[in-house]
């Protein structure tokens, strides 16, 4: 379970750093605006998510010793 947060993790920060340095360069009138928004919402509730399961996986793993 905790490789799999790790992955999502890593996926959760790649959407944001790309969204994040898009948002950088689009200005807010463009179409493209709200995707990368929309991105940077995803990227943030997968982020969150990860590091959720993650803490509960070490708890879990904890507990079992």
């Amino acid at each position: 379970m905790i490789a799999l947060a790790r992955a999502g993790l890593s996926t959760g920060l790649f959407l944001l750093a790309v969204a994040g340095l898009l948002l950088l360069a689009i200005p807010p009138d463009r179409p493209e605006f709200v995707p990368t928004v929309l991105s940077l919402c995803i990227g943030l509730l997968l982020t969150g998510t990860a590091v959720v399961a993650m803490l509960l996986g070490r708890r879990a793993e904890r507990r079992d010793r």
